[in-house]
């Protein structure tokens, strides 16, 4: 069946270096060929479902390109495929259980199916994130005629050595994401610097769950709707350094997933994370060519 558990880490852009013009156009080089070359990623991405622990799910896929993947609780589905699975809940263990089975529906390897899991399945790729289930395929018609991303060129002015004022006692925030729903972080610190004379700021944000695993930034300024994403980009702070002054590159300012496909759930900027000036650096906006097709 070719059944095989994979861990998909996710890409930081580290920005905590001097201003580099070489390093940065090789990194934009690399990441736009990661992402036609990796599996996971928006452009394979297929679809995605939210899961229900009190329902038991059938999942049924092929082998070739343009076969399909079904999910569906099991009470509302009958088909027969050799290529066929069944989902459920398991609360003793506090996992999902993925049971390859056979024509007859016999149990042939049960897995265990843990969030941040991939198994391949067929021609597709499964992923679990808590409750959501994301489906991907290396056959997307994406993929086949992506065309690379687009950035604004090396641009040493949007490289800041900002003032970091780290909050004692971070409050919770809970972000509004693509899909309405929310993701909570912790207001870590407050960025002072100026551009042109003008005085800035933004907020710092770090993971809840895992507050010294980086630093998130995410911002909407000018730019956003026109040449860059509508949605915002974000910085990373990778590793997250308590310093009172940190470099901060808008070189590195990258898309969140969804300005590729909806299917992602991504944090939408703060409204006190608005920049009233153009930030011409960073990635620009996809310019997706089935839009053209």
């Amino acid at each position: 069946m070719g059944i095989a558990i994979l861990i998909i880490g996710s890409l930081f852009i580290s920005c905590s270096k001097s201003f580099d013009s070489v390093e940065i156009v090789e990194a934009r080089k690399l990441k736009s060929f990661e992402m036609h070359r990796d599996l996971i990623s928006p452009l394979t991405a297929v679809n995605q479902h939210v899961l229900d622990k009190q329902d038991i799910y059938r999942i049924v896929t092929g082998s070739d390109k343009n076969s399909i993947f079904s999910i569906s609780d099991t009470s509302k589905i009958e088909i027969d495929d050799p290529i066929s699975h069944e989902l459920r809940w398991d609360n003793v263990k506090g996992n999902w259980q993925f049971t390859v089975l056979d024509s007859n529906k016999a149990n042939i390897e049960k897995l265990a199916f843990n969030s941040g899991d991939t198994l391949h399945s067929g021609q597709f790729l499964i992923q679990i994130y808590g409750s959501r289930l994301m489906i991907f395929s290396p056959f997307t018609r994406l993929r086949e005629i992506y065309q690379g991303l687009s950035f604004f060129e090396p641009n040493s002015d949007w490289t800041k050595t900002v003032s970091v004022k780290w909050i004692s006692e971070p409050d919770t925030v809970k972000m509004l994401t693509s899909l309405g729903l929310e993701k909570s972080y912790l207001k870590a610190a407050k960025l002072s610097f100026k551009h042109n004379g003008e005085k800035l700021a933004l907020f710092m944000y770090t993971p809840a769950s895992s507050p010294d695993e980086y630093g998130f930034i995410p911002f909407t300024d000018i730019t956003s709707g026109n040449e860059s994403y509508g949605g915002g980009r974000y910085i990373d702070i990778h590793p997250l350094e308590r310093k009172s002054r940190l470099i901060v590159d808008f070189n590195s300012a990258y898309n969140p997933y969804c300005a590729y496909t909806s299917l992602y759930n991504c944090p939408i900027p703060p409204a006190e994370n608005y920049l009233d000036v153009a930030v011409l650096a960073g990635e620009k906006v996809f310019d997706n060519p089935l839009s053209q097709h």
